[in-house]
C-alpha cells in the first residue's frame, strides 16, 4: 500500500532535483522526489534502493519509501513550475532537528593534512567512540552502492547528537547508468565521503558492516 500525502507544504532550500516536503492525513511529513525533477527519473530509483539498503544493514539513514501524490498535491507542485510525470514518487521521512555539519576550519582540503585536520572536527562533534561506528558502515555503502557526489552536507546530527546520512541521487556512479549494463569496477575501496578522511583508523570496524552486507538474504536484494 503506497503512503498517500495530502498536503504540499513547500519546496526545501536545498537540492538541484527540486524536493518538496509534503505531509499525509495522519501528519508524517516527507521530502519528496518526483518524476520530472530536473535531474531525471534514475533520482528516484537510486534514493529508494539505497534507503532500502541501508535499512537492512542498520545505517542510520531516513526511512524511505514509495508515495501517492494526492490531487492536490499534484496540482500545487504544478503550479509551483515542476513538470510532474507522474503521482507516484519517492519520499524521505522528514527527520525534525537535524542539523548539517559544517566543514573543518580551513575548508575542504585532500591528503594527509585534510584527514588530520577533518578527524580532529568530527571527533570533537562525536566525541563518543560507539556513535563513529557508523562511519565505518558509510564507507561501506559509500564503494558497495557506487555513491558519487558525496558532500560534506550529506552528514547530518539528530536530536541525540548521533549522525544520521543522507541523499543517495548520485548512486550507481551517478545518473547515466543502464540497468542492463550496471558493472562494478574491480575491488577499490575509498573514502568517497569527505568527512571520512582520517576518522576511519581500525579495520576491524568495517567487519560488522561487512558481515550485514553478507548475511542480506536474497529476497532483500531482489
Amino acid at each position: 500500500m503506497l503512503v498517500e500525502c495530502t498536503v504540499f507544504e513547500g519546496f526545501v532550500d536545498a537540492g538541484s532535483s527540486r524536493p518538496f516536503l509534503a505531509s499525509t492525513l495522519r501528519g508524517e511529513r516527507w521530502v519528496v522526489k518526483v518524476h520530472g525533477n530536473p535531474l531525471g527519473d534514475k533520482v528516484l530509483f537510486n534514493e529508494l534502493v539505497v534507503g532500502r539498503l541501508a535499512h537492512f544493514i542498520c545505517l542510520p539513514w531516513p526511512e524511505v519509501s514509495v508515495l501517492l501524490l494526492s490531487d492536490s498535491v499534484a496540482a500545487s507542485v504544478k503550479q509551483e513550475g515542476l513538470n510532474l510525470k507522474s503521482r507516484v514518487a519517492v519520499g524521505t521521512r522528514y527527520v525534525p532537528e537535524l542539523r548539517a555539519v559544517g566543514w573543518p576550519q580551513g575548508g575542504c582540503g585532500s591528503g594527509k593534512e585534510f584527514g588530520e585536520r577533518n578527524a580532529r572536527h568530527i571527533r570533537a562533534l562525536f566525541p563518543n567512540n560507539a556513535a563513529l561506528r557508523p562511519f565505518y558502515g558509510k564507507m561501506i555503502l559509500d564503494n558497495w552502492l557506487l555513491l558519487q557526489d558525496t558532500k560534506y552536507e550529506t552528514l547530518q546530527i539528530d536530536s541525540n547528537a548521533r549522525p544520521l546520512f543522507l541523499d543517495a541521487s548520485h548512486a550507481f556512479s551517478g545518473l547515466d547508468w543502464d540497468i542492463h549494463q550496471l558493472e562494478w569496477s574491480p575491488t577499490h575501496v575509498a573514502a568517497h565521503s569527505p568527512y571520512l578522511q582520517g576518522v576511519l583508523t581500525s579495520s576491524e570496524g568495517f567487519f560488522p558492516w561487512l558481515a550485514a552486507v553478507e548475511s542480506m538474504r536474497d529476497q532483500d536484494l531482489e
